[in-house]
């Protein structure tokens, strides 16, 4: 009865600044979609250009959501981390949370995620991200938990590149985060 609704969205929700940068919008996906739903939404398309390195968990909680609506996001959340990182799942867990809380701190539509993360939360996800690269045991969870991190590290170095100008220190850590990003993609 009445008209039938498809969405067609711009995938990767909320990252706004480039595709290669982490994904960070999580549980307010499962919020969206399950308003979507609840509103006579019956289909859905979209284009993007993500890439799985910085959305992994975006698209599978997506492509979940979409076949069960009311399947629990932080089950899914954990499922992913367990299953995608292995031994690091639970760091990994934490790191995602971290990225998904950021945004859910009010930062307004339409803000850059590269003014997402304050400070003090991009020192803890770096942190995490260094802990998990310790703890990845698997070559295959190791490989995931590095593709994590490199999609941090362009966000760090979109961030500091806009500074890098005018800031010797920003300029030094930038130089020292290509060098990083250089070696992890080996």
């Amino acid at each position: 009865s009445g008209n039938r609704i498809l969405i067609y969205d711009y995938e990767q929700g909320l990252t706004l600044h480039h595709h290669d940068t982490p994904t960070m919008w999580l549980t307010g996906l499962a919020d969206y979609i399950r308003f979507t739903k609840k509103h006579g939404v019956y289909g859905w398309a979209g284009e993007g250009a993500s890439h799985w390195v910085g959305s992994a968990i975006w698209f599978y909680l997506k492509s979940r959501l979409l076949w069960d609506v009311d399947a629990d996001v932080d089950t899914l959340i954990t499922d992913f981390c367990d299953h995608n990182y292995g031994a690091a799942g639970r760091t990994m867990r934490e790191y995602h949370m971290l990225l998904d809380t950021a945004v859910g701190q009010g930062l307004g539509h339409g803000q850059r995620s590269l003014d997402i993360l304050s400070p003090s939360q991009l020192s803890a996800a770096d942190e995490l991200l260094q802990t998990a690269l310790r703890q990845a045991t698997l070559p295959a969870t190791q490989h995931r938990v590095t593709e994590a991190r490199v999609a941090f590290l362009k966000l760090r170095l979109d961030q500091l590149q806009q500074q890098a100008h005018a800031d010797p220190v920003a300029f030094q850590q930038y130089a020292a985060l290509t060098t990083e990003t250089r070696e992890l993609l080996g």
